[in-house]
Formats: C-alpha cells, sequence, structure tokens
C-alpha cells in the first residue's frame, strides 16, 4: 500500500491550477513590492523634513544642542531606507523565482520582467548621481554637527565620544551597505531551493 502524501503533478487541470496559483502569488509579492516602495518613499521624504526643520531651529535658535540629534537621525533615515530596501531584493528574488517556476510548468518563457531587471538594470549614472547626493547630504549633516559642537561650550570628553560615536555609525552603515549589495543572491538561491528548482550559482545584481 503507496503512504499517503503530495502526489506529483500530472494532469492539464492540475497543471493549470497550479500556474493560476503561483499567478495569484507573483501579484501578491508584486502588492508587497509596491507598499515598501511608496512606505520608503514617504519615510525618507519624512524623515528629510524633519532633519531639516531642525537644522533650521538650531541655526536660528542657535542651540546646538539640535545637532547633536541631527547626524543620528540622518543615520536612522540610511539604516531605515537600507532595511526597508532589502525586503524589496528578498521580494524581488522570490518574484524570479515564481516566474521560473511559473515559466518551468508552463514550459515556455511566458514571464522574465525579474530577469530582465537583474541582467540589465546597471549602475549607471543616474543610480551613480542619486547615490552622490545621499553622501553629500549625510557628509553636509554630519560635518556641520561637528563643527558646530566643536565650537560650542562643551568640554573635550564630550565632543571627542561623540566623534567616536559617529564614526562608529559611519563604519556600521558601511557593512550595511555591503550587506545590501550582497543579499540577493542568497536569496534567490533559498527561493529556487524552496520551489523545487535546479540552483544555478549568480552574482548579486548590478542595482
Amino acid at each position: 500500500m503507496k503512504s499517503p502524501g503530495l502526489q506529483p503533478i500530472s494532469t492539464t487541470f492540475d497543471v493549470a491550477k497550479h500556474i493560476d496559483v503561483i499567478a495569484r502569488e507573483i501579484d501578491r509579492v508584486c502588492a508587497d513590492i509596491r507598499h515598501l516602495e511608496s512606505m520608503v518613499d514617504k519615510f525618507v521624504g519624512f524623515g528629510m523634513t524633519i532633519v531639516g526643520a531642525g537644522l533650521a531651529i538650531g541655526l536660528v535658535s542657535k542651540t546646538n544642542e539640535v545637532f547633536f540629534a541631527l547626524p543620528i537621525g540622518i543615520f536612522g533615515i540610511y539604516f531605515m531606507f537600507l532595511d526597508r530596501m532589502r525586503s524589496i531584493l528578498y521580494l524581488g528574488a522570490y518574484k524570479r523565482a515564481l516566474e521560473e517556476k511559473l515559466n518551468a510548468l508552463a514550459k515556455t518563457a511566458v514571464l522574465r520582467w525579474e530577469r530582465i531587471v537583474w541582467k540589465h538594470r546597471g549602475r549607471d549614472v543616474i543610480v551613480w548621481s542619486i547615490d552622490f547626493v545621499y553622501l553629500i547630504v549625510l557628509a553636509g549633516a554630519v560635518g556641520f554637527s561637528l563643527i558646530k559642537i566643536a565650537s560650542g561650550a562643551y568640554s573635550a570628553h564630550i565632543v571627542w565620544g561623540y566623534v567616536v560615536l559617529v564614526c562608529a555609525l559611519e563604519i556600521l552603515l558601511g557593512f550595511c551597505v555591503i550587506r545590501w549589495f550582497r543579499v540577493y543572491a542568497p536569496a534567490y538561491d533559498a527561493c529556487k531551493s524552496e520551489l523545487g528548482l535546479p540552483l544555478r550559482l549568480i552574482s548579486s545584481p548590478p542595482f
């Protein structure tokens, strides 16, 4: 007697039903990606507005204590941005694996979007320009805050302690960026493994 368990897909109806389930899952993943992208846009925009308001208040009121919080706020925005973008990369890897699973069941290339994005969306001048602006904002906010703090009536221990804290945050941010660049490939392989697809070693996407 055969033991009960999952049976292999054998009929046209089963394949069509399986494809429909995967298509619905792809739609759900797309909705999750759009939700995260919208969340990132709102959070970064609101966060930068708050930081800008804090900078203006500090300059107008000549309250140097504001500049202790300003760099921390900037780093917090960047850390949250990378965390949400990492989640988007995970979802993109899962969506690509789902597309490949659907193509395997359909025995033809029905969906190829995530593969096209991975292969052809490189780090061109547009992407580098955005990254450069983010870097300028971070360096400007941190540098200006350190100048204001150093020129204030604070002890050397407080000033140097804060410098060490900022340096630690910069190093941590660097590690987070490196991790972000390397997260796609293992996520993609894990998703393919869960869906029963053959693994092929790939590099992380160029974006």
